[in-house]
């Protein structure tokens, strides 16, 4: 079994029938973090991917995410000790704002843009539209011996890069140490990015139209 394998049956161990209600609760929870979906955007499926990466790995209740429950016996994970401890290295994921440096015929060389910190993924995630310079949101795990990426994936207009860069270098300066608020502004512009097309992305993605300089941390999307 290979790693979209084991992830995608995580996910429907996590999420299951069972759990409809309080996935629907999570959901309008999250659409009101990266903006509210209504089935016909381009990126439908990919934001999916992005609720259920969300509703795993960083929704909490009661202090635990679902995967810490499933992990802890609550839920049934699986029955091997291999699957648990996979699931197990899943708990340490990075999720944080990317920038692709460079793609080679069996890994892609990536960046992430608050840490700088530098991962060579296993090759088989460069053919997904991925290309030199490319910036995106995604989530970067551990997975026997090399590291690969969710399918959920965001990626940003070639014009956001900078004013993404100058952000993510101000929360660094300011000590944060979660930007998960700020990547969920991220998408919510890029949302807003792709629904209205006749706006450039540098008017979108704005820092300055925000009073607080820490506007990321703003629980509500306005």
């Amino acid at each position: 079994m290979g790693f979209r394998e084991d992830y995608d049956k995580l996910i429907e161990l996590v999420a299951t029938k069972e759990k409809a209600d309080d996935i629907l609760k999570a959901k309008e929870e999250f659409w009101k973090l990266t903006g509210k979906m209504y089935g016909d955007e381009p990126s439908f499926e990919m934001r999916m991917s992005a609720f259920f990466d969300w509703y795993v790995f960083d929704r909490e209740v009661n202090g635990k995410t679902p995967l810490e429950i499933a992990i802890s016996g609550q839920w049934p994970v699986a029955s091997a000790q291999e699957q648990v401890e996979i699931y197990k290295g899943f708990l340490s994921n990075i999720h944080s704002i990317f920038v692709v440096k460079s793609i080679m015929p069996d890994a892609m060389e990536i960046r992430d843009l608050f840490t700088k910190s530098i991962y060579f993924l296993n090759g088989e995630d460069a053919p997904l539209g991925f290309y030199k310079n490319a910036v995106f949101e995604g989530r970067v795990f551990h997975y026997k011996d090399g590291l690969y990426l969710s399918p959920a994936l965001c990626f940003h207009p070639k014009d956001s890069k900078r004013i993404i860069k100058y952000i993510l270098k101000m929360a660094r300066k300011a000590g944060e140490t979660n930007i998960l608020p700020l990547i969920h502004r991220l998408s919510h512009m890029n949302l807003k990015w792709e629904t209205y097309r006749n706006i450039k992305a540098k008017d979108i993605y704005k820092f300055e139209e925000y009073e607080n300089k820490t506007w990321w941390n703003w629980f509500y999307v306005k």
